[in-house]
Formats: structure tokens, sequence, C-alpha cells
């Protein structure tokens, strides 16, 4: 049997999966800002356990931060442990073309 190419998907990809439109935003807008924290995290090299020291939070927490839970970690919760990573990031609009 043949295996189905990977299709490629540009742009979000919430929106190929097929989610409302406010929440394939929230979702991309939440993973984006995770992106973030795992890239400073991997360049500072922080243990689970320097996590819980800097980000103020209990182990539990910080696991699902690690493992990507993104249904447990609320926007403002990432934009305030990017703060605590002493970091700082910026949201910008973009316009969309409407289908008329």
């Amino acid at each position: 049997m043949k295996k189905a190419a990977p299709k490629i998907v540009k742009g979000n990809i919430f929106d190929a999966l097929h989610f409302a439109s406010e929440e394939s935003l929230d979702l991309k807008l939440r993973s984006d800002v995770l992106t973030i924290i795992n890239k400073i995290i991997s360049k500072k090299k922080y243990s689970a356990r320097q996590l819980q020291a800097v980000l103020g939070e209990n182990q539990p927490r910080v696991s699902e931060l690690l493992n990507g839970k993104l249904d447990k970690l609320s926007l403002s919760r990432l934009v305030r442990y990017v703060a605590k990573l002493g970091q700082s990031i910026e949201i910008r609009e973009k316009r969309r073309n409407m289908a008329a």
C-alpha cells in the first residue's frame, strides 16, 4: 500500500485543522509564545527545578509547560513566564484578506 504524500500547510496549522477562527488564533498565539519560552529555556539550559524557582510555579505546572500542554496554559500565563525569564514579546496586528 502506497503512503500518501504529506500535505504542506501554509499559514496557521490550526486553521488547516478546521478550528474556529477565534480558537485558531488563540492556539496559534499560545503556540508561538510557548516556542519563545522553549528557546529561552534551551539557551539558558534551565532544569525543571530551576524553572520552578524562576517562574515561581509548582512541579506539575512546570511539567505542563515543558510538555507543551497548550490546553493547560493561558496566553496571559505564558506572557508572564516570558517576563519572568527576563524577556519581552511584542504582538503585532496583521490584516487578513477576508473572502467575500
